[in-house]
């Protein structure tokens, strides 16, 4: 490998008739670490102050070890925010890049998700029916602390987090809500190599998680407006509570965070 010609997202390698391989992807695959690059690696550990961190990752993310209000820290490029969840979090359950926060409210879990770029994606679980009628699900109120990053959001509920400039260093998509409405069972079922039973026409998969609604989902957008510190989030209630809702009803707040700077590096 040409180490001089390694970057985030481009690799050169020589090879032994002489020849140049030249390996490019659209998004970092690498960091350097000291003096040496190292594969992107989401895996959570465990920091010397009890936080989480992803082994390897475009930015730095850590993520609460509990007893605190703060979710997480971010920061990529000079700029650092904290986002804080209106209630305690307890001490999580942490498996691989996944760290799952039980019964932030009764029978509602909290679950967090790190993303090689140093963001992360996070999902409230409502477990019942009765967890769904929880007033502090009509409205979830996400504070966020930064020196110069301001959310913003448009009409179809995109998410943002700009600098000074306008430019947008953390995005996230629209957020969505889903239940766990089974499939027609006269969808032909495949099953993926870890097991995960699929639609085999789609490829979607079948059970709901809270990665992704399953093929017989019920689905909805979820409300978003931000003011400059604070990310308000509605859940559409006639899916959280409806008569033919299916739980666990999962709530994506939209928190799907990716430094947009990481995909610009290029050196």
């Amino acid at each position: 490998v040409a180490t001089a010609l390694t970057t985030p997202v481009a690799q050169t390698t020589a090879n032994p008739n002489g020849t140049l391989t030249l390996t490019q992807s659209d998004q970092p695959v690498r960091t350097r670490h000291s003096s040496s690059w190292v594969d992107l690696n989401p895996t959570l550990i465990r920091n010397a102050d009890g936080t989480y961190s992803p082994t390897a990752s475009t930015g730095t993310l850590a993520l609460s070890g509990g007893g605190s209000a703060q979710l997480a820290t971010l920061s990529a490029a000079g700029h650092q925010m904290a986002l804080s969840f209106p209630f305690t979090l307890p001490t999580p359950t942490v498996s691989g890049a996944t760290a799952t926060y039980a019964n932030v409210l009764p029978d509602i879990d909290l679950v967090v998700t790190a993303d090689p770029q140093g963001g992360f994606a996070d999902t409230l679980v409502v477990k019942t029916a009765a967890a769904a009628t929880n007033p502090a699900l009509t409205t979830l109120h996400i504070t966020t602390t930064s020196r110069d990053l301001t959310p913003e959001t448009t009409s179809s509920g995109v998410l943002s987090f700009t600098d000074p400039t306008g430019h947008a260093l953390y995005t996230g998509p629209t957020s969505l809500m889903w239940d766990s409405t089974p499939p027609a069972p006269t969808i032909a079922q495949a099953r993926t190599a870890n097991g995960t039973k699929i639609d085999a026409a789609t490829g979607r998969p079948l059970d709901s998680t809270p990665d992704a609604p399953g093929d017989g989902a019920q689905e909805a957008t979820v409300g978003v407006s931000t003011n400059a510190s604070v990310v308000t989030l509605t859940p559409n209630q006639s899916l959280l509570t409806g008569a033919t809702t299916d739980y666990p009803v999962y709530i994506d707040p939209s928190i799907t965070l990716t430094p947009e700077i990481g995909r610009a590096s290029r050196r």
